[in-house]
This record gives structure tokens, sequence and C-alpha cells, in this order.
């Protein structure tokens, strides 16, 4: 570890495990490569959020596709709805995220 409540890049692991084949879970390993690029992402996403900020209001103006709230836990805020709907299904082909966060590595 990297110090008394720290711990390193490298010890994080997430493990996926499932009952139907419980002789091959799926670990997913981690660095500190991977916590650098994660950390610069979320500095560039919260730099943004406090730019929009400080225009005021008007710098979060309301999406005009009202589908693209469906899934969002804001949307009464909105009058979009008084919930959102149930989360997305990943099994269903139909049911696609609607939205990629701006700097995502995948684009």
């Amino acid at each position: 570890t990297a110090g008394r409540g720290r711990v390193a890049p490298e010890d994080v692991r997430f493990t996926y495990w499932q009952t139907a084949a419980p002789e091959a879970p799926v670990t997913l390993t981690y660095d500190a490569e991977q916590h650098d690029r994660a950390g610069a992402r979320i500095a560039a996403a919260v730099g943004q959020i406090a730019a929009r900020g400080a225009q005021g209001e008007e710098a979060f103006a309301r999406t005009p596709d009202s589908e693209a709230c469906r899934h969002c836990p804001y949307r009464s805020y909105c009058d979009r709805g008084r919930e959102a709907a149930p989360g997305i299904d990943p099994d269903d082909p139909d049911d696609e995220v609607l939205w990629d966060p701006p700097g995502d590595p995948e684009e």
C-alpha cells in the first residue's frame, strides 16, 4: 500500500464473479497510469462544471430532447417527469446509453 489510509492503485482489483460460472471469475486490475488518467478526467469535468457555473444558470440550459432525460434521476427538477425510468438493461439491444460525457477516452 502507499501508506496508512491510502491504497496504491496497483493494489486495487475488481472481480466479477457469476454464479453461472463460478470457476471463471474475471478480475480487472488498476495501475498508476489509469489512476492518473481517471484523475485528469475528473479534474477536467469539475473544471467544465465550474466554468459553466460561473456563467450562471443559463449555461445549464435544458436539452430540447426530452428522450435524453428518461433515465435522469433529476428529471423532476426540469418538469420532465416525477422520477427516472428504470435503469438501462445491458442485455436489451434497443436500450442504449443516450449520452457519453465529453472527454471520454473511447471517443
